[in-house]
């Protein structure tokens, strides 16, 4: 899918600074232009995003710093046990809405069931990178996974799966810990992190770098490919700039994949009820108001109600699996690099 519907109009200076993509090191366009931190209205921030047409890859620049980045997540966020985003009274409307978007739905969610498919061994060495609060890690141990560790550089997060037992190190995607580098294990997690990440491609090679030869790197993003970014342009729950810093697509996180040695061995999609849900609308509700105030110029979508997440959920019946999931997974094994004939085997 063209992403040329949502392009903001390019001013000459945002044209003339566009960055190289990362992956193929083309000129990307102007994309997004959102006029404000949604959390942090008053902080008199704006950001700017651009988009690669090749790599269908997008990110913010220019690049936040590490210290800009740390302000970044001094809110209420998920994270740090918090969500102040309030849901629309319609109690009736969602029961409906989720009865009817669950007989829709085909996501394919980590529940115990996946671990047993993908992980099965008890003893299977576990890593999770940038694990927030430690949910997955408390998921993990919750089905009797003994070897369960994590790392996030986040404070108040690491704080929070301190507190309930976890084995969490400090440190960031682009340099790992030594108490990482020092092991090999068998699952690298990095369960909606990359978007967050400053140097993605860094940060996916050392994922990889973490696993052992015949160990599995398991990511999962925000679907830039989903339509109801579409719909609601720079308002959509899952575009969160600035803490989300990348934006991709099944396509660019197959690319950014290969490029640090690893290949694509699975591609699963979810969250398709989750957009049908007061708290979504809410949230998505409350971005509106917040960035509109902000400029209205920039906000080039009607806000979001009960009434367009009804359309909407018609509309999805006739998407492909691409646009109807708001995130999906990649599960990457170690790419075998293919041998080199010698100078006289080539003769």
């Amino acid at each position: 899918m063209a992403h040329a519907t949502l392009a903001t109009p390019a001013s000459e200076s945002n044209t003339a600074i566009a960055p190289a993509c990362p992956l193929c090191e083309s000129k990307m366009r102007p994309w997004l232009y959102v006029p404000c931190d949604w959390r942090r209205p008053d902080s008199g921030e704006r950001f700017q995003t651009y988009w690669c047409d090749h790599c269908r890859y997008g990110m913010v620049y220019p690049r936040p710093t590490p210290a800009e980045i740390a302000e970044f997540y001094k809110v209420e966020y998920y994270t740090h046990g918090q969500n102040g985003a309030p849901p629309p009274v319609d109690p009736l409307g969602e029961r409906v809405r989720t009865a009817i978007s669950w007989r829709m739905d085909r996501s394919v969610e980590i529940y115990p069931e996946w671990f047993e498919r993908v992980i099965a061994r008890r003893d299977a060495k576990i890593c999770d990178l940038g694990c927030g609060d430690g949910r997955l890690m408390k998921a993990l141990v919750a089905e009797g996974y003994r070897d369960v560790q994590g790392m996030e550089p986040d404070p108040a997060a690491r704080a929070t799966a301190a507190a309930a037992g976890l084995l969490v190190h400090d440190g960031k995607l682009e340099d790992l810990p030594d108490a990482i580098r020092s092991h090999r294990f068998d699952f690298v997690f990095m369960s909606h992190v990359l978007e967050h990440a400053l140097d993605p491609v860094a940060a996916l090679r050392n994922a990889g770098d973490a696993a052992g030869d015949d160990g599995r790197v398991i990511v999962d993003v925000p679907n830039n490919d989903a339509q109801s970014l579409i719909n609601r342009h720079v308002c959509w729950s899952w575009l969160d700039i600035p803490r989300h810093l990348n934006f991709f697509t099944v396509d660019s996180l197959r690319r950014m994949g290969a490029q640090v040695g690893l290949e694509a061995e699975v591609v699963e999609f979810y969250g398709y009820n989750q957009q049908f849900r007061n708290k979504w609308i809410g949230n998505e509700q409350l971005i509106w108001d917040r960035l509109h105030a902000a400029d209205p110029a920039a906000v080039h979508r009607p806000r979001n109600s009960v009434a367009r997440s009804w359309v909407f959920m018609i509309h999805s019946i006739f998407l492909p699996v691409t646009r109807r999931y708001i995130s999906f997974r990649i599960i990457f094994k170690k790419a075998v690099a293919t041998p080199v004939p010698a100078a006289n085997d080539r003769a």
